[in-house]
């Protein structure tokens, strides 16, 4: 059990020698207690005590204070796109996700229509420029003489339209309707031929038609065939052949004959069944021994509980957890005896402190030797406490332990009363297993002999008819054979007449299939070889119309149009344009131009194009899809990304632009990243009563995207020469924050003014200096002046603070650094004659009381 704080025995307490424990200071006086004389109390009392403690530099370094932000990831630049125009889509050749070119083409409209109005106004354009390049060139005679001949040309055809066709072109159109005509009545007269019932091709189609029908209604040689095996192979079949009537005969005499076998193979199935009588007296015995063997295994099972001390009542075990409870109680330092002790422990080392103090001092006056004396008297009657106090402790805790002791002897007894009882049960069982595996033997060997008595009966009536048997089963397979092969002669006839009429149905099927189709392609030829002729005649009726009638008066009008057209170039080349042409002629051109602008912007407005470099985030339309212009159908966001957060009102003075930003990312949490304050928005939300802060990252990062999250630390004030001491000193238990310092082997307490905390840092504004020493560790146990050990390690063992010493800064060297080795003083720490141990193992250390973690005897 482990003993939070050392029970000491009287006989160590008579010696002299005494262990304090006092907070988490570790205190070992000399053997032989105080002498009365205070010179030589002052000889062996001169070291003070020093506390181990763990100590760090101030110094001096760059401390940021921050402001945390939460923000997210936007894009500033963030548009989304639809076209100029309705139409329909023709492609979109990008993705979600995709990043693109400033002017990539996104998607395309179907553009037919503006193509061809861009060709239309280009042709208008160079129609317009080539008019007023005509217009501007001087006359020549090439020129002139081009224009003078189409002026006879036009005049020569008007008048072959005025004179008509020639005689001989009129009479062979007629011949040539005549022809036309003729055949046409011969075609018409040799469709209507194939068409009738008389045609060769119907009489090729009715006479496979009547083959056919013929094959199908059951009177053809080939169907009676088929008709007359299916009969014999059914007589066969249902037993009327004369086989199957002496097949029958002969396999009712066999099964007679077996009907006795029969009998006694059915009794032997019932004998050997479960079921029997004897089955089941056997599976009751077996269930029986089962129950028997369980039941044993159980209160075998019960024994081992007991055996091990598990089988007591909770009352039984309930009362030896109590009693030990009890002694658990006693023994805590947390106990009334406990805490006398603990007291007299702490009032016994102020004493020996008063004590220790007043003999330091020089020079020796009556007075001061009165105040010795005074206090040597306390530390005796300090003694005489703490061992009335500590033999108090020690008789409660063995009155506790001979409680606990009672208690165990008692459920020791009732435990062995219980393994008594389960012995006895033991025992009975085990007579009850025996006596079930007799009677399950007993009438296995019943049931043995009833199956050995009904096999032999099976044995015998199958002796009995062997021979009748072997004759009957021979006749039998002359008769079955004779029938089989009947069978097999009626069978394959049935397939062979079968398999004949199904290929001359399939042979006539196919032959009116061929005349019928060979009937549709002969109608189908020559109607199109008459609606070709018909289609001649009508063309040759045309041509003969054409020739017969006089010129139409539109064809006329545009002879003579014609003409006039020519004269007029001429007149044009004989006397060029005057300077209002010219300006005509250039307003023409400025329309075509104006035409193409607003064509080429048509073809134009059919492709969606990036306005800005950037990454596609959303596309709603597809190919196919009719779109209008006042739907967006892609969404894009430009490559560059910012940081913005929400500022609070109150921290608006703390964050300006241009201030240096740190900030972390979901990807990369332990990732601090650069940037700047850009800009501060400069309207609060009137919802949130923020504003907006945009951060600028320092550099592109792989993996920023959109719409994550980010943690920001805002660096509003840095100190490159600020004083730091570790966190760890600052002790704020009065409400002011203070701290140890380290002076010349003693502990100095100083109020501290904080600045910013960083990590594990805290910047001190006043009260620390760059290179003073201060305490990290074990200032709890500190008063100001304490004397001080620094030490690398400091462990915590039984409320005491023990430390392996690297450094010395007491008073005096010799006593603060040593591990107060000696006769009396030998251990870990303390080791000696009477105290050996982890901490405390010792002569007079050793016993029932005594051991624990770090009390070990």
């Amino acid at each position: 059990m482990k003993l939070p704080i050392a029970v000491l025995s009287p006989k160590w307490i008579k010696t002299g020698a005494l262990l304090g424990v006092s907070g988490a200071i570790v205190t070992v006086y000399a053997a032989g207690g105080f002498p009365k004389s205070s010179k030589v109390m002052a000889q062996q009392v001169a070291t003070p005590k020093s506390i181990y403690v763990q100590t760090a530099t101030a110094k001096l370094g760059t401390i940021a204070q921050t402001l945390a932000l939460t923000g997210s990831v936007v894009s500033p630049q963030s548009i989304s796109l639809s076209p100029r125009g309705a139409g329909n889509v023709q492609s979109i050749s990008v993705h979600v996700g995709q990043t693109v070119r400033a002017n990539q083409v996104l998607a395309q409209l179907a553009n037919g229509t503006a193509q061809a109005q861009l060709l239309v106004a280009q042709g208008g354009l160079a129609s317009a420029l080539g008019k007023m390049a005509q217009a501007r060139q001087s006359i020549n005679p090439y020129t002139l003489a081009l224009a003078s001949a189409n002026v006879q040309v036009a005049g020569d055809k008007l008048q072959t339209l005025m004179a008509g066709a020639a005689p001989a072109k009129i009479t062979q159109a007629r011949a040539a309707v005549s022809a036309n005509a003729q055949s046409v009545t011969q075609l018409n007269q040799q469709y209507a031929w194939m068409k009738s019932s008389k045609g060769s091709q119907a009489l090729a189609l009715a006479d496979a038609e009547h083959a056919l029908s013929a094959l199908k209604s059951g009177q053809s040689p080939l169907a009676l065939a088929v008709t007359n095996a299916e009969q014999a192979l059914q007589g066969l079949t249902n037993g009327s052949a004369p086989q199957n009537v002496a097949v029958t005969v002969q396999q009712a005499n066999a099964t007679a004959s077996t009907a006795a076998l029969q009998t006694a193979e059915g009794n032997l199935q019932r004998t050997q069944s479960n079921t029997s009588p004897q089955g089941v007296a056997v599976a009751s015995d077996q269930t029986t021994l089962q129950t028997d063997q369980q039941n044993l295994v159980n209160l075998q099972g019960q024994l081992q509980q007991a055996e091990a001390g598990n089988g007591l009542s909770a009352t039984v075990q309930q009362s030896v957890v109590s009693a030990q409870n009890t002694l658990d109680a006693i023994k805590s330092a947390s106990s009334p005896d406990g805490i006398k002790v603990t007291q007299d422990q702490q009032a016994l080392a102020a004493s020996e402190a008063t004590l220790t103090s007043l003999q330091a001092q020089t020079p020796v006056t009556t007075t001061l030797q009165t105040q010795i004396a005074s206090a040597e008297t306390a530390v005796t009657n300090a003694q005489d406490a703490l061992s009335s106090d500590q033999a108090a402790w020690n008789a409660a805790i063995a009155a506790a332990q001979n409680q606990l002791n009672q208690a165990s002897a008692a459920a020791q007894t009732a435990n062995q009363n219980a393994v008594t009882a389960l012995q006895n049960q033991i025992s009975a069982a085990q007579e009850a297993v025996v006596s079930a595996q007799g009677k399950l033997a007993a009438d296995q060997a019943n049931w043995t002999n009833a199956i050995s008595v009904a096999a032999d009966q099976v044995n015998a009536a199958s002796a009995a008819i062997s021979q009748q048997n072997l004759a009957n089963q021979g006749k039998l397979s002359i008769l079955q054979a004779d029938q089989s092969q009947a069978m097999q002669i009626a069978a394959r006839a049935l397939a062979t007449a079968k398999a004949q009429y199904a290929q001359a149905l399939r042979t006539d099927e196919q032959a009116v299939q061929m005349a019928s189709a060979n009937e549709q392609t002969a109608l189908q030829r020559m109607q199109a070889t008459l609606q070709k002729a018909q289609a001649t005649l009508l063309s040759s009726r045309d041509n003969l119309a054409a020739l017969q009638a006089p010129p139409q008066p539109s064809v006329l009008a545009a002879a003579k149009t014609a003409i006039a057209a020519a004269k007029l170039k001429v007149e044009e080349l004989l006397h060029p344009k005057n300077q209002g042409t010219l300006q005509a002629l250039q307003g023409a051109v400025t329309a075509a131009q104006g035409r193409l602008q607003i064509a080429q912007q048509a073809l134009s407005n059919t492709v969606i194009a990036a306005p800005f470099p950037g990454v596609i985030t959303a596309i709603t339309a597809q190919p196919g899809n009719a779109v209008t212009a006042a739907k967006p159908i892609i969404a894009m966001i430009g490559t560059t990304l910012e940081l913005q957060a929400q500022l609070s009102q109150q921290d608006i003075n703390q964050v300006h632009p241009g201030e240096r930003v740190l900030f972390t990312l979901p990807f990369a949490p332990s990732q601090n990243e650069q940037g700047v304050v850009a800009s501060i928005s400069p309207v609060v939300n009137p919802q949130t009563l923020s504003l907006t802060v945009t951060i600028a990252p320092a550099r592109p990062i792989v993996g920023m995207a959109s719409g994550e999250t980010a943690s920001i630390q805002v660096v509003t004030k840095s100190d490159p020469h600020a004083v730091l001491v570790p966190t760890a000193a600052i002790n704020s238990q009065t409400g002011a924050p203070q701290v140890y310092l380290v002076k010349n082997g003693r502990a100095l307490l100083r109020p501290v003014t904080l600045g910013a905390t960083q990590g594990a840092w805290t910047e001190v504004l006043a009260g620390v200096t760059a290179g003073d020493q201060v305490v990290t560790l074990g200032q709890t146990f500190l008063a100001p002046g304490d004397h001080v050990t620094v030490s690398n390690v400091i462990a915590r063992a039984s409320g005491a603070v023990t430390a392996k010493p690297s450094t010395s800064t007491s008073a005096n060297p010799s006593h603060a650094a040593a591990p107060h080795k000696g006769k009396h003083h030998k251990g870990k720490h303390h080791k000696g004659k009477h105290h050996k141990g982890k901490h405390h193992k010792g002569k007079h250390h050793k016993g029932k009381h005594h051991k624990g973690k770090h009390h070990k005897g």
